[in-house]
């Protein structure tokens, strides 16, 4: 079997309609993935994402469903009906959650993709909410039970990539916190690294947002990244 094509999700963490659809004019013929978060869901209706499908793109709702498990099922026939590709879940949802989500998933073609902990968080911080052990005993943790119920795409820091790529070879991981240039590495992400690093590693998804827009020539960094998938 083929391994699956790796991606660019390009984040797009603006304010407004109007500053999204700037930015996507910026692109050129580029097609990466969109990756739209809270910031900006709100301001979106579904004939913006139809809109963004028609001209090619593919839609990543970035919203981290974490609820019990009728309402995050809910939520995914939502988010499928809106037009999204891709949908992110909190695994530490629980068992019944993540078995509920890919049920409402099933048949739809969206991907559910499972976040086990947060790149913005460390060792430190999960003392802090409570969680007794390591960080990538926590994220192995997760992922094992999230697999167990079905699913197998996950997101997860660079840093984790290589000891989830070897325990579960057919694993999909998607990568956010990453960077294009050393000297400007985003200050809230606290296990980021290179793209290239990255995908040397086995990443499958790129996450890149602001390295990309706050580069001199956006449509030229992009152009790159994906040149390197």
């Amino acid at each position: 079997m083929m391994a699956p094509k790796k991606e660019l999700a390009l984040a797009l963490d603006f304010e407004s309609r109007d500053e999204l659809l700037e930015a996507v004019g910026r692109l050129g013929s580029a097609r990466p993935v969109l990756k739209l978060g809270l910031r900006l869901v709100p301001h979106l209706s579904k004939v913006d994402i139809t809109y963004l499908k028609a001209i090619g793109f593919r839609i990543f709702i970035d919203v981290k469903l974490h609820d019990i498990p009728t309402q995050v099922a809910s939520s995914v026939r939502t988010w499928s009906a809106f037009g999204a590709d891709y949908l992110t879940i909190h695994t530490c949802g629980g068992r019944t959650m993540i078995r509920e989500a890919l049920a409402a998933a099933k048949g739809t073609g969206l991907k559910i993709l499972g976040v086990s902990v947060l790149t913005s968080l460390d060792d430190s911080d999960l003392r802090d909410i409570g969680v007794t052990r390591k960080l990538s005993d926590q994220v192995l943790g997760l992922v094992e039970m999230a697999r167990s119920e079905g699913l197998n795409a996950f997101v997860c820091s660079a840093q984790e990539i290589s000891f989830l790529k070897e325990k579960f070879p057919d694993i999909y991981l998607v990568t956010p916190g990453l960077h294009i240039d050393e000297s400007k590495k985003a200050t809230d992400q606290k296990r980021g690294l290179h793209y290239r690093e990255a995908l040397a590693l086995g990443a499958d998804m790129l996450v890149i947002g602001r390295a990309i827009w706050h580069s001199s020539e956006p449509d030229r960094s992009v152009a790159t990244v994906m040149g390197d998938l």
